[in-house]
């Protein structure tokens, strides 16, 4: 017999978003693998929640992190590009006159 707890089938009331999911989802949610995620716990990356035996990860800490990657992301592309100026509207109607 398994120890795993399916939800009962009451679909009666409108769906509940989860407030906190196991390591399985968590890494679902974000697109990588267990073990990269696995990995950013370890180093501290992503807070998590024990619950008694249960490690459990906060949906809004999951936004959070995400987040902190793009701006992360957006910071390292803006310095790659160095001070390359983007063309602008203005810039584009001085170069068809």
């Amino acid at each position: 017999m398994s120890n795993i707890r399916t939800p009962p089938m009451n679909h009666s009331g409108p769906f509940v978003q989860p407030l906190a999911v196991d390591e399985n989802t968590a890494a679902e949610m974000l697109g990588v693998s267990v073990r990269t995620f696995w990995e950013w716990r370890k180093n501290g990356d992503i807070p998590h929640i024990k619950l008694g035996r249960l490690v459990r990860y906060a949906v809004d800490d999951l936004k959070l992190f995400l987040h902190h990657k793009r701006e992360e992301t957006n910071a390292q592309l803006q310095s790659a590009m160095g001070s390359v100026p983007c063309a602008t509207d203005d810039d584009q109607a001085n170069e068809t006159e």
